[in-house]
């Protein structure tokens, strides 16, 4: 899978959306789960439960998730119970 170039993201938020979930790597080399909504941050040592733990949060109400490689590019970009393209 090829990575997008980084982008600002405002063109990814629609008024159908509650939260942006976004997982990256931060500048200790660990994986950080963020949500639009909290306050606190999640830190994963792996990607695969970064994702994991992202798409659980992710499912539970209208959201995007936005997930980003170690050098910041965008790999996945999915949308969780938005009515045009709902996510099951």
């Amino acid at each position: 899978m090829s990575a997008l170039p980084l982008q600002s993201e405002p063109y990814l938020r629609s008024r159908a959306v509650e939260i942006i979930v976004r997982v990256a790597m931060n500048r200790h080399g660990a994986w950080e789960l963020t949500v639009t909504d909290e306050p606190t941050r999640i830190v994963c040592q792996t990607l695969a439960d970064a994702k994991r733990r992202a798409r659980a949060i992710a499912g539970k109400r209208p959201s995007e998730l936005i997930i980003r490689d170690a050098y910041h590019r965008l790999v996945e970009h999915e949308r969780f119970g938005i009515a045009c393209g709902h996510h099951e």
